[in-house]
Formats: C-alpha cells, sequence, structure tokens
C-alpha cells in the first residue's frame, strides 16, 4: 500500500487487526510504533475509521499490557468523538467498540474486592445488552459472553455457566 501512495489502506492496516500479529508474539512494542508511524501521516482533523482503529488498537494493547486504567482513559477520552463522528452507526464498530469497552469494564471490576465491583459491572451489563442489540449472531454471541463476564464477577457461577452456554450456540 505504501509503495503504491495508499495511504488510506496502509493506515488502515497499521492500526487495525494488523496488530493481533504483534501481540501474537509478544512484541506489543512493535505493534505500538507501527501505529505510531502510521497516526504521524494521518489527518488530524476530524475523526476517520482510522482513528476509531487506533483507539482500538491501542486499547487492545493496553490490555495485553495489563494498562487497564490506561486503556478505560483511552476509551473514555475518545468516546464521545467516536459518537459524534457517526461511526457507530456501522454494525462491525458499534459492535467491537461496545465489545471493548465492556471488557476494559470487566478487567477493571476484576481488580476490585467483590462488593466494590457493582458500578463497573452496571456499565459492563449495559454495554453486553446493547451488544445484543447490534444484530448478527457473532454481536449476539459476544455480548452473552460479557453478561457471562458479569455474572461470574458478581459471584453467580450458575448465571456465568448458562451464559457461556447461551454464547457458544
Amino acid at each position: 500500500n505504501e509503495e503504491r501512495g495508499d495511504l488510506y489502506g496502509a493506515t488502515t492496516v497499521r492500526t487495525s487487526m494488523s496488530t493481533f500479529a504483534f501481540l501474537a508474539p509478544d512484541t506489543p512494542d512493535e505493534a505500538t510504533r507501527q501505529i505510531d508511524e502510521a497516526m504521524r501521516r494521518w489527518s488530524v482533523s476530524g475523526f476517520h475509521l482510522q482513528h476509531y482503529w487506533e483507539i482500538y488498537a491501542r486499547a487492545q494493547i493496553d490490555l495485553y499490557n495489563g494498562a487497564i486504567d490506561e486503556a478505560a482513559r483511552r476509551l473514555a477520552e475518545r468516546w464521545s468523538a467516536l459518537e459524534r463522528s457517526l461511526l457507530l452507526r456501522i454494525q462491525l464498530v458499534r459492535g467491537e467498540a461496545l465489545h471493548l469497552r465492556a471488557r476494559v469494564h470487566l478487567a477493571q471490576a476484576a481488580r476490585l474486592a467483590p462488593e466494590a465491583r457493582a458500578p463497573l459491572l452496571s456499565r459492563a451489563r449495559a454495554d453486553g445488552k446493547r451488544l445484543r442489540k447490534v444484530g448478527g449472531p457473532w454481536a449476539g454471541g459476544l455480548g452473552r459472553l460479557v453478561l457471562a463476564g458479569t455474572a461470574r464477577l458478581a459471584g453467580d457461577d450458575a448465571a456465568a455457566r448458562e451464559g457461556l452456554e447461551q454464547a457458544l450456540a
């Protein structure tokens, strides 16, 4: 893409799912470098799909590195810009974004004492319910998976098991 001068394609590749290709062999710093390099060349005006991919990829790297609060901060800071961009009208973007935010809430809750988890579990549960309404079996399954996670962290193992079975179905 870069050899052909395709900035759109090159930026998209470096900021989207290719992040997982760097996380799989445990090279999160290379994933970050790729994103940094791509976004240096991308527009700072407006909010484009590449900005969404950047947020998504960086939050994935944060979760991988155990930087849960950084992932939460990153999503909170940019969520309203994502909403204003209208990109959440795209089913895939809406589903991925809700799933990511729910996972961040679950990761935050898991670090707390059980009695302190309720606000984060409530947020994750709300995103799980929204995710189920996104449409498509993939989003419904991910929504059920999130709800199973909230049940597990709330101490309801039976509901967690049932949620996991529903997610698998």
